[in-house]
């Protein structure tokens, strides 16, 4: 997979990273699916919020790390999974992830996980805790394209 930087974003807290979400949502459309990467407490659940947000949902998002997958109900659907628990492909491959590209945005946190066998991505957000500063707050944030996209 080729991929094209689109953005890299400074974030000052989750109120600018939920603004950069919304960002992307405008970008997004129905049956594409996004790879969010980064380190524990990077703010990836954060970027989530905002997108849902962004796409008309008001209620509460949370990180799906025990139920695997959350579906919220914008226009186009919101299809939230986390990867971060699953050990084995076959839990993975079960899950059939691909499949629900056809009913929304697919959302994938952990997208690294188990090597990606869970689908290919149109987009991969990368998340990193800046530790240049004594500030925990501030996010190194990469919005990459599949260069397979035309935009």
């Amino acid at each position: 997979m080729s991929w094209r930087v689109v953005r890299k974003e400074r974030t000052a807290g989750p109120e600018e990273t939920r603004e950069l979400a919304g960002w992307l949502a405008a970008q997004l459309r129905m049956g594409e699916a996004v790879a969010l990467v980064g380190e524990l407490a990077a703010g990836k659940t954060t970027f989530v919020r905002g997108l849902a947000g962004a796409l008309g949902y008001s209620g509460r998002v949370r990180s799906p790390s025990f139920t695997l997958m959350q579906k919220y109900p914008t226009d186009p659907a919101l299809i939230h999974a986390d990867l971060y628990r699953l050990v084995h492909e076959e839990e993975l491959i079960a899950l059939n992830l691909a499949g629900y590209r056809e009913h929304g945005i697919l959302v994938v946190e952990w997208a690294d996980r188990l090597g990606g066998v869970w689908g290919t991505a149109d987009w991969r957000i990368e998340f990193a805790i800046n530790e240049e500063t004594d500030s925990s707050s501030l996010r190194d944030i990469v919005i990459l394209c599949s260069r397979e996209k035309n935009r």
